[in-house]
């Protein structure tokens, strides 16, 4: 769901 935090890795973008 949105209200949970999703964590960086799992994320598209990069942590530019």
């Amino acid at each position: 769901p949105s209200s949970s935090p999703i964590p960086e890795d799992a994320s598209p973008r990069s942590t530019e």
